[in-house]
């Protein structure tokens, strides 16, 4: 089960950093059983979710794409803003 600390984190960085339309989030259990916290949204249009993990493990799926895990909240933004075309480094 994911501490409160790294759900609090997750919410920040994404709120931050993406557009979101109709969040949704809320306590799951996984297929093989293991309780996480997922955030869902949609960003220009595409639907995309962050399931968050005990030990600052992540789970992000984007519209019909596979789940991709990352390992890092780093990776985990990059991943999803990459999927989603938000551009990271700000206006040029």
């Amino acid at each position: 089960m994911p501490k409160l600390r790294e759900i609090a984190l997750v919410w920040r960085t994404l709120s931050s950093l993406l557009p979101v339309e109709a969040v949704e989030h809320g306590w799951r259990e996984s297929q093989k059983g293991v309780i996480n916290y997922r955030v869902a949204a949609t960003t220009n249009g595409r639907r995309w979710s962050v399931d968050t993990y005990h030990g600052e493990y992540y789970v992000v799926t984007v519209s019909d794409r596979f789940p991709e895990p990352c390992k890092s909240l780093p990776s985990m933004a990059w991943y999803l803003c990459r999927m989603l075309g938000v551009n990271l480094r700000g206006p040029k």
